[in-house]
């Protein structure tokens, strides 16, 4: 898989969801933490989960997310596009969710006022400042995907990583 930065990561990224998708017939979560990307993709992408029967939900579409939520419960082989908000505080209990597909992991913005405060610290100490100032984000993340995953236990299903 290429870089996020290099220009091949799109068209890359997009095959890999549409294998991943494909394995579980839609029913699955596909997580950003880039808006823009995730508008680009659900463009590229719509022609194929139409063809598939799948319907698309994306974040930011007109519907609100509570909406889109319950659409996706009700239509098991539906697939939804989201991004920060959808990474927390959703349950899907049964089979609709059998798939979460994170595209990029979160992590903290470096040029942020207290990210930036917190790296100079570090330096001042000669300390490994790209993993400690970048992982509180990260791990949180992870932390409220376990929730994700005890889903997919209950229903049976495999991550794929």
């Amino acid at each position: 898989m290429p870089e996020p930065n290099d220009i091949a990561f799109e068209e890359a990224l997009e095959k890999q969801i549409q294998h991943f998708v494909t394995q579980s017939s839609g029913r699955a979560f596909v997580l950003f933490t880039s808006y823009r990307l995730m508008q680009r993709l659900a463009g590229h992408m719509t022609p194929f989960f139409s063809g598939q029967g799948w319907p698309l939900l994306v974040q930011g579409s007109g519907k609100p997310r509570a909406t889109q939520i319950e659409m996706f419960k009700k239509d098991i082989d539906s697939v939804l596009f989201g991004t920060d908000s959808f990474w927390t505080g959703v349950d899907v209990p049964g089979e609709a969710l059998s798939n979460v597909i994170v595209t990029r992991l979160p992590f903290a913005v470096p040029d942020h006022p207290l990210v930036e405060s917190r790296l100079e610290q570090i330096r001042e100490r000669n300390g490994n400042h790209s993993w400690i100032t970048r992982s509180p984000k990260a791990c949180s993340s992870f932390d409220k995907a376990s929730v994700v995953l005890s889903v997919l236990e209950k229903t049976g299903a495999s991550p794929s990583f």
